[in-house]
């Protein structure tokens, strides 16, 4: 990609981005308003992180009972509108406002590299296939070692295979000059690599964390997927329409796009990049009609 086509796609997505740059500062401590405003609202006397809206703790509560850090009301409240507002209008969560899945997308882009050389899964079943498989996966340990790998410990399993958990460390310390590290254990450096590394910068799109190792994501997408099939908000494919330039592909992040135009819903985020970068019109987003 090109100097002039990446300040193209910067801005035909502008509002998209500083969307996603409002969203670090809604999530990510020492900000985290939207964690300042639960507490507020609650008078609860947690302290605003990410922490305290973790929707891994729900598997915990599921598993087992348990001591929490955190309010689980706090995690059951955002997940709940995340899965709502996807199943009406799209995952526009992880494509609008998640800074998990921005850092990685803009990563990726601004990256010297040329895609040629960036790892590119256009397989759209198989990349769904890897995606939910490893959700299931993530279900079953959690179920199977109960809560105390997916309690909110630092030593959780769950708690050090944490992107957010990582964000939020390098936050404090860019903001405020605290740094609280991690224990250096093998979690850590599989994030470093799956989400910066090789799911950002080295993966066409970027959103190699989003695509395969966020349960958040997955949910997301089955959520949408169904609220689709029941004909609400999504991005239609009109093939009438399309001119089979591939622009389309070029630009999903999610590679949700098939070779023949169509969307994979469970893996489209409602980012709208495909709807941008179709100059005949190729995709429309709409309610109802055609499935």
């Amino acid at each position: 990609m090109t100097l002039k086509s990446r300040i193209r796609t910067l801005k035909r997505g502008r509002w998209r981005y500083l969307s996603m740059f409002l969203g670090f500062f809604l999530i990510v401590a020492p900000f985290a308003l939207i964690p300042r405003a639960y507490n507020y609202l609650t008078g609860s006397d947690l302290v605003a992180s990410v922490h305290t809206i973790c929707y891994r703790v729900l598997f915990a509560w599921i598993s087992g009972p348990g001591p929490f850090l955190t309010d689980i009301w706090a995690a059951t409240i955002l997940v709940g509108i995340i899965m709502a507002v996807a199943f009406l209008f799209g995952p526009v969560f992880c494509g609008w406002i998640c800074p998990v899945g921005a850092i990685g997308e803009a990563l990726s882009r601004l990256s010297p590299i040329p895609n040629r050389f960036k790892l590119n899964l256009r397989d759209a079943k198989v990349t769904a296939g890897l995606r939910y498989g490893f959700f299931v996966g993530y279900l079953l340990v959690g179920v199977a070692i109960a809560q105390d790998a997916i309690a909110y410990q630092f030593g959780g399993i769950t708690c050090r295979y944490c992107a957010p958990l990582l964000l939020e460390q390098g936050a404090n310390w860019l903001f405020t000059g605290s740094l609280v590290l991690e224990p250096l254990t093998a979690g850590v450096y599989l994030v470093l690599l799956s989400w910066l590394f090789i799911g950002g910068l080295f993966m066409v799109g970027g959103r190699g964390w989003c695509l395969f190792f966020c349960p958040l994501g997955a949910l997301s997408g089955l959520s949408h997927k169904l609220g689709a099939r029941l004909g609400l908000y999504r991005i239609d494919h009109e093939p009438d329409n399309c001119r089979n330039c591939k622009k389309c592909q070029v630009q999903c992040t999610m590679m949700a796009i098939k070779e023949d135009g169509s969307i994979q819903r469970s893996l489209c985020i409602g980012c709208g990049e495909c709807k941008r970068a179709c100059v005949s019109h190729g995709y429309v987003y709409r309610r109802g009609g055609k499935k």
